[in-house]
Parts: structure tokens; sequence; C-alpha cells
């Protein structure tokens, strides 16, 4: 770089902050960067540094240069901390000394601009890096800063003098420079010897240091408050949390050598009014309690008595932080107060002297969890998990039963609504719901309540609920814990069904009596819809199925009617849909019953407008139970007649000619759904629980569905969704009856075709998949079927189209059909190869191979691989007649092949779909050398793409060596067979990738032999 004057640089990194536009603002940094790399930053960043007149903000940006050239030369390894001469690096280390007294001393104007700060915070870190580096330097600069600071601190602790200005400066210096040395040495890469050296040294002194810290906070504390204001009190606390993890004495030993420093720092945390020394007083009191051992001899207690009450004394504090909004003092306190309870939670739990004590702890711990941000208050149940760990026999009185019965109603408060939910902002019901669905810890303890008291528990909600009817929202909590628990509660019941039986019962008459007395809320509903068919399904299939008295009918009608009703509310339709297909597809009494009750469930959607997704739940819930019952075919008739009524409808109301186009979408949407729940009906017929012929049951379904959707009415193919509906329905369909419906290929073909040209539709690609499922295997076992013919018009005309397609689109949205495609062109080559290799088309199947093995998408990749690997397969008895064949086309593009084959290992496919493209590269080589007609000609063309044209090739990076290397071992393994070359080969197919791709170095290529 050439010589630039100071004047320069400074215009320079002044057009950096902006100023003159974004363009000149790049070009500005891009001289930067380079400018730090050369030897002149040295000189001209000190002379900018040193030169009076500039402005400070100026001067910061060119401190960060410096900083940025001391990385440099580390990154670089150098052993010199800036790689200067002895006299050079003098030099410098005396300019920042300088540089650093001037700026510590110099009076700050009023209405200073901030930058000055910022500025001597950046040399500080400066000089830090330096004495990292600097021995000797470093053991001057800590053996005068701990003497001289021992001195000023017992001068400040018999009296405080209000001007001594320059002592408070000089001791904040020593202590950012001290937490500059360990935070630096965290980032920085130093090399070895130097970090091992320094990391003893910090090491040795740390205790020292940690002593004199301790030292310094008592003696703030108690001195004149005034020297607060310079932050000096805030860089000590700072300057500890720095030096923990190099002192050889923990912080908990350290603390308890000093009493006082505990109160100290508990008074910061209730009483500092900057957040950042109650936020630091925190974090220092969290990690003496969380590095303390468990404490449980004599010894040990009378100290963690006094922490108790001083931690108690914390109570008044956090009243008044929560009274005024102060939710960093919240945090603060309840972190605190969290780390002690954990830490020692046996000792507070366990029966002992102190019992009232640790009662008053765990009691505070319940007033902190009602704080109002439930995501400070969910801080403390880490204690309440800990604590069930002691065995009960082993805890005090309280903890047996009473702490538990106090912490459940704290958690009923905390997750029950505080008003009606549409009165609440965002912010409340994000605060609320991630507390109710987030923590895992509140799941945990509900759970383990309800395991260790199981039917007391159960009562205990009962009773609560019974005392909640004046009140939805303690109602609604109340049935939200019992969701919390349902698994818990399921067990209990399975192993106390006749003790307990009498209590679920209680249980589901209170929420049936709750609906009849009052105007259900849709939370209580939702809820409630989930606990009855859960609880009430588990709970009657374990009863004996010929007890089926009037009570448990009616309780059953009951529950059905009660999801009815929160069928049509908004707000628990979602859940009442989803219950109702639990219960009548886990329920078998309700198979029993007359199917009138809830036969109305799909016109209740209807009227109501639920959303399609709940729909479908309640049309799949009918038919499985349709064939489960013996009321099959009344439930189906039912549900057919109110989709295709529906259907019918909607088809008729749409206009015969295009005036609306959005009313016309509209429309042409809800007849997909309709369409989709017709699929959902024909393909829930098969099921494992069916007690009917579930085939003549299907033929008699679809015989009902056909004349509606055959032919298919025009002005349906004029839309996306219903055009994949209509594939879908079809699919489901063949899928059900097979050959039954052989009639329907030709008009299949055509669907599929019209489908695929109009909208490259993804549905219509399924539907070919299970043509060829169906038809394949007779296609092949008779030539001259009909089967054949249409099999191979599909794929011909597909194969064309996709490829114009994949030729045209190069988004990421074509992946999923292209990965479709040859899930199809594989199961033509497993079921009817006949229909698909003797095609001129096949060739389009082969060239769109080759460029989905480029795509990014590991999915498309592996599936154009399993495709290919079966093609080459010499084991295949359907592949045999055609192995000439495929053979012939291959070795018209085999140059291209090879091309395709090392830039997708080179350049394209992803790291996870390397082995795949391995297994094939060799199954690929193996069976084109295996040719005797083709073996030298195969070879090479791959000769010349590894040593003759490796830039086309996306492999010239490799040296020379290594590709001839590498083709030496690619020709002797392709010829050997066995699994141990096979596995040898992909691992060496492998690492040239990562060599290609600058990941490995290319000598692990030479490894091989």
């Amino acid at each position: 770089m050439n010589a630039i004057s100071t004047a320069t640089l400074v215009d320079v990194i002044i057009a950096s902050t902006g100023n003159n536009g974004v363009e000149v603002q790049r070009q500005a940094n891009e001289f930067l960067i380079n400018f730090v790399k050369s030897d002149e930053c040295w000189r001209i960043t000190l002379e900018i540094l040193c030169d009076l007149q500039i402005e400070d903000n100026i001067k910061y940006l060119t401190a960060n240069m410096l900083h940025a050239k001391v990385y440099q030369l580390i990154h670089e390894l150098k052993t010199d901390w800036i790689g200067l001469s002895d006299s050079d690096r003098h030099s410098v280390h005396n300019c920042l000394r300088k540089l650093l007294d001037e700026h510590l001393y110099k009076r700050q104007d009023h209405g200073c601009n901030g930058y000055r700060d910022a500025l001597l915070h950046k040399l500080y870190a400066i000089q830090a890096v330096q004495l990292l580096f600097d021995t000797k330097e470093r053991d001057t600069f800590f053996s005068e800063a701990i003497q001289n600071t021992k001195i000023i601190v017992k001068e400040w602790a018999s009296h405080w003098e209000e001007h001594d200005e320059k002592k408070v400066k000089y001791t904040n210096a020593i202590l950012i420079t001290s937490r500059f040395i360990c935070e630096e040495l965290e980032v920085v890469k130093v090399p070895f010897t130097l970090r091992d050296a320094a990391e003893e040294h910090l090491k040795r002194i740390g205790p020292v240091v940690m002593e004199l810290l301790v030292q310094l906070l008592v003696c703030l504390h108690d001195t004149s408050t005034n020297i607060r204001s310079n932050s000096l009190y805030l860089n000590a606390l700072k300057c500890w949390q720095s030096w923990t993890q190099y002192c050889s004495m923990s912080t908990s030993s350290i603390m308890s050598q000093n009493n006082k420093l505990h109160a100290v720092l508990l008074h910061d945390l209730c009483d500092s009014s900057n957040p950042s020394i109650v936020t630091s007083a925190a974090e220092i009191l969290q990690r003496a309690f969380q590095e303390e051992e468990e404490a449980t001899t004599a010894q040990i207690e009378p100290k963690l008595v006094l922490l108790s009450r001083n931690l108690m004394e914390t109570a008044p504090a956090f009243d008044h932080a929560i009274s005024i909004g102060d939710e960093g003092r919240c945090h603060a306190i309840v972190s605190v107060m969290s780390a002690f309870m954990e830490n020692f939670a046996f000792w507070i739990v366990e029966t002992g002297p102190e019992s009232q004590l640790k009662q008053e702890l765990a009691q505070y711990m319940l007033s902190l969890m009602r704080c109002s941000n439930r995501q400070i208050a969910v801080l403390t149940l880490e204690f309440w998990l800990i604590a069930q760990e002691c065995p009960v026999d082993k805890r005090s009185e309280y903890f047996q039963g009473t702490a538990y019965s106090d912490l459940f109603h704290v958690i009923l408060e905390q997750s029950m609504y505080p008003n009606n939910p549409v009165d609440m902002d965002e912010l409340e019901l994000e605060d609320l719901g991630s507390f109710r669905s987030d923590s895992q810890a509140l799941q945990d303890i509900l759970s383990s309540i309800c395991v260790l008291s199981e039917s007391s528990f159960l009562n205990h909600i009962i009773q609560c609920l019974k005392d909640a009817f004046t009140s939805w929202r303690l109602f609604e909590v109340c049935l939200y814990v019992l969701s919390t628990v349902m698994s818990e509660l399921d067990g209990a019941i399975d192993r106390q069904v006749d003790t307990m039986g009498s209590s679920v019962f209680s249980l589901f008459s209170t929420i049936l009596e709750y609906r009849a007395r009052q105007s259900n809320h849709p939370f209580i509903l939702s809820l409630g819809a989930t606990i009855l068919t859960h609880i009430g399904t588990s709970w009657m299939n374990k009863l004996p199925l010929d007890e089926s008295t009037e009570t448990l009918h009616r309780l059953l009608i009951a529950i059905v009617e009660y999801l009815l009703e929160a069928m049509v509310v908004k707000h628990s339709q979602h859940s009442a849909a989803k219950s109702f297909l639990h219960l009548v597809t886990r329920c078998e009494r309700i198979r029993r019953i007359n199917p009138e009750i809830y036969l109305t469930c799909l016109r209740k959607a209807r009227e109501s407008d639920m959303s399609h997704e709940d729909r479908l739940f309640l049309v799949e819930g009918l038919v499985r139970v349709a064939v489960a019952s013996q009321f099959c075919m009344q439930i189906l008739g039912d549900v057919l007649n109110e989709v295709i009524t529906r259907f019918d409808g909607l088809l008729q109301s749409l206009p015969t000619q295009e005036c609306d186009s959005q009313r016309n979408d509209l429309i042409l949407s809800s007849i997909a759904e309709e369409i989709k729940a017709l699929s959902k009906t024909v393909r829930c017929l098969e099921s494992p629980d069916a007690v009917i012929d579930t085939k003549a049951v299907s033929m008699s379904t679809i015989q009902h569905i056909w004349p509606h959707v055959t032919p298919v009415p025009p002005i349906l193919m004029t839309s996306l969704a219903t055009a994949d509906a209509i594939n879908e329905l079809n699919a489901c369909c063949l899928q059900n009856l097979g050959l039954e419906l052989a009639s329907g290929l030709p008009y299949w073909t055509s669907l599929v075709i019209e489908s695929f040209a109009k909208y490259k539709s993804l549905a219509s690609l399924q539907l070919s998949c299970v043509m060829v499922d169906t038809f394949g295997s007779s296609a092949t076992m008779d030539k001259n079927s009909q089967y054949l013919a249409y099999l191979s018009q599909n794929l011909s005309n597909i194969s064309t189209m996709i490829l114009q397609y994949a030729q045209n689109v190069t988004n990421d949205s074509a992946d999923e059909i292209l990965q479709t495609f040859f899930e199809l062109s594989y199961r033509y080559l497993v079921f009817c190869p006949e229909a698909m290799i003797p095609l001129a088309e096949f060739q389009n199947v082969l060239q769109l191979a080759r460029i989905c093995l480029w795509k990014r998408e590991k999915s498309i990749v592996n599936e154009v691989l399993r495709f290919l690997t079966h093609l080459l397969s010499k084991g295949e008895e359907s592949l045999e007649s055609f192995n000439d064949q495929i053979m012939a086309i291959i070795l018209q593009e085999y140059a291209q092949w090879i091309k395709t084959l090392l830039l997708a290992l080179s350049e394209h496919v992803p790291d996870m779909s390397l082995d795949h493209v391995g297994r094939f590269f060799i199954a690929f080589l193996s069976w084109s050398f295996q040719s005797s007609n083709a073996c030298d000609y195969c070879q090479t063309l791959l000769r010349d793409a590894m040593i003759a044209q490796p830039e086309l090739h996306g492999i010239a990076t490799m040296p020379a060596s290594c590709r001839e290397h590498t083709l030496r071992c690619w020709l002797r393994l392709a010829h050997d067979n066995s699994s141990s070359t096979k596995r040898l080969y992909r691992n060496l197919c492998f690492d040239f990738a990562k060599v290609c791709r600058k990941e490995r170095t290319s000598n692990v290529l030479l490894e091989y032999n």
C-alpha cells in the first residue's frame, strides 16, 4: 500500500461513517480493512490518537483499527505482541501509556459527547492484549497495581477525601485493565505457550486480587456514596466477575472469609439505583451459592441460618419493585433466592433445627412465584422439583403436605386468566400462554403432585371445581390443571379403577353440571371437551363391557351433547372436533349406542362455519365409528348425503360465466374442501377395527360418490385446488379397490395428463404412483394388456412435460414435484419397466436425472440416485432383457454422465448426499467397465475428464498428482466387487469431494492405495 498521510486517513475514517453516502462508505471501509494489514497502521494510528486537535469520535474509530491490527497479527501467530522490534514495541507501549494518562486525568468538559469513555475502554483493551503478550510488563503492572491499590483502599477505609479524584481514576483504570486482561484472554487466539503462562500467572495472583476486591467493595460501601458517581463500584463488581474463572479459590470460599460481603451485595441488590450494579451483585451472589457445596453438617448451619435471615430481608425490596414495575430488580432478587434455595434444597426440606425459618423461606419463595411477570416467577419452580427428590419420610412436617398444597394454589393463581381475554393485551396473553404451555417445570411439578397423591389430588380438584361455579376463570384454571395431568390420572385410574370410579364420575358430573347451570365460556368448553373424552374414554374402556348401566349410557350421551355444543363455539371448535374423533375411535361403548345422537355434528359444523381441518376430524371420526359398528350404512349414508349435498349445492351456485372471479374462487375452494372430505371418507374405510366387509362397503361408497365427480365438470379443472382434490379422491378410490376399478384406467390417464399439463399438479403424480402400484404387475405379466399401453402413455406425456418444466423453473418449489416424479419413475422400474424403458421419452427421464443430481435438496438427490442405482443393478431379473438398451442409451451420453457426477461431487450435492453419490459412482463405473465392448471407451473418457479437462469438471483446484492418483484408484477399485472395496471406494469419493470443496487437504487422497 502506498504511503498515506495522517490527514488523509482522518478523511477516510470520516467517510466510513456514511456521511457522504453508502458507496463512499463502502469504499472507505474497504480501504481501512486493507490499511490495517499494512506496517504504516502503527505509526499513523498512534499519531492520530496523540493529536489533541482531533475529535474523540475519530480517535475512537482509530483505536478500533489499532485493536484490529493487534488481533490481525495475533491471528498470524506472531510471537511478539505486535510483531515489532524491541525498540518499536517499547515506543508503542510508552505511547499507549501516555495516551491513557492524558485521557484518564483530563478534566471532562460540560456536554461531553460520550466518546471519551468508549475511547478509554478501547485503549485499555489494547493495553490488556499487550500485557498478555509481555510477561515482564504484566508482572510489573500487577505488582504495582496491587501494592498501590492496597494503600488507596487503606486510606479510604480510614477517611474519605472528597477531592481525591486522581486516586479514584487511577483505581478505575486498574480495575478496567485487569478485567480486560481476563476478557481478552478468553477471546484472543494467544499462542499456547503464552496462554499457559498467562493463565498460570493469573491463577497465582487471583486470590490476592479477589481479596483486594473484597476490601475495596466493603470499603466503598462504608464510605461516602459520592464515590459511586465515577462508577468505581460497578467496575469493581465487573472486575470480580471476570476474575472468578482465573482464581484458584471459589467465589463462595472467598466470600465466606468476609461475612460482611454478603450483606454488602444484598444491600446493592435491594437498594442500588444503578441497574448494572443490581445485575452484577445478583450474578456474584448466584455464583457463590451455586459453588457452595450442599450443607449437611452442624459446622456450616450457623452460616446458612444467617444467610437465610439476610435473604428474607429482601422481601420489602421485592414488594416495592413489584409496585413500581422494576422488573430488573425483581428478576435479580428471584434469581438469587432461587439459586440459594436450589443449592440448599435438602437442608431446607429435611427435618432438623430452624424448621420455622425453613418454612418461612419456602413461603417467601411462594410469594416470589406470585410475581406479575410470569417469566420471572417460573424461575422459582426448579426448587420445588429438587425438593421432591427428598424422601417423604425425611421431610419436615410442612414439606410433607402443606407446602405442596400452598404451591398448588399459587400455581392456580398464576395460571388463571386475570380478566376476560378480550380485554388483555397481546403481551399479557403471551406471558400467560408461555407460562402454561412452555414451562416444562410447571408441568413436571403438577405431574409429581398428582402422582404423589392420586385420588386425593383428583378429589381436591373436584372440590375446587364445585367451589368455582361462580367464577369461570377459576373453573377454567382447574380444568387446565386437569388437562396437564391427564396421562398421570389415566395411570392412577388404571391402578385403582374400582376405588377411583366414583371420583371420576363425580368429576364428569361436575363439568356437565356447570354446563347446565352456567353460560359456558369458550375456554371452558375447549378444556372440558378434552378432559371428558380422554379421561372418560380411558375410564369407560377399563370397565367390563357387560357393565352397560343406564347411568353410563346417560353419561356417554351427555358427553356427546357437550361436544356438540362446543362445536358451534368458535374458540372451542378445534378441541371439540379432535375430542370427538378421540371419543368415537377409542371408546368401545359408543359403537353400541344409537348414532342419531352424534350424526348432527356435520350439520352443526356447517351451520357454525367450522374450519375445514376441524370438519375433517368429524368426517374421520364418523367413518371410523361406522366401520366398527352395526350402524355402518346408516352413519356412512348420513356422512355422504351431507357432503355430497353440499358439494352439489356449491357446484350449482357457480356462475355460468365468469363475472365475479373472487366469488368464483371462494366457491371453488369450498368445493375442493368437500372433495377432500369424500377422500377422507374413502380412505378411512380401511380400518383394523372394522366389523363389516370393507371391500363391499368401499364399493358401495364409491358407487355413491362416482356419478357426482365423473366426468369431472370442466369448471372444476379451472382451479388447482379442485384439480388436486379430484386427483386425491381418485387415488383413494383406486387404493381401496385396486383392480376392481380397472375400467377407470383410461379416465385416470386422461385426468393425470390434463392436471399436470395445466398446473404441474403434485396430486396428479401421486395418482400416477397409485396407478403403477395397482396395474404395473399385471401389465408386466401380460405384455399385450391394455394396462401397459395406458401406463406407457401416462409416463410418455408426463416425462416430456416435466423435462420442459425443470429446464424453465429454477426455484425450490419445483423440487417436491421432481422428487415425486422420480418416486414414480422408480415404481415404473420395479413394477413395469416394459412401460418405461422402450419409450423414446426414456431419454428425457435420464436427462432429467442428470439435471436433478445438481440440486441442493438432499431428498430429491437421494430419490434420483435410488432410481439410477436400481436401473444399473445387475441382479434385477425384470431389467435383464433391457440391459443392452440401457447400456446403449447411457453410452451415448457417457461424457455428460461423467461431467454430471464429478460436478455433483465437487460442487453441487449437499454434504449429506455425498455418501449416496459415492455409492452410485462405484455402481456406475463398475457397470460401464464390465462391458467388454465399452470398457476402454469409458475409461478413456474418465481419464480425459480427470487429467485433460479438470476446469470443465470442477476439479481444477486439486493438484494434478492427486487427480492422477485418484483416477488410478478408481480404475482399480471399480473392477473389485467385494464389500470392503466398495466401502473404501465410497470413502475415497467422499474425501475427493471434500478436497474439491476445500474442506480437506489434498494429501488425504494420497493415503489410498
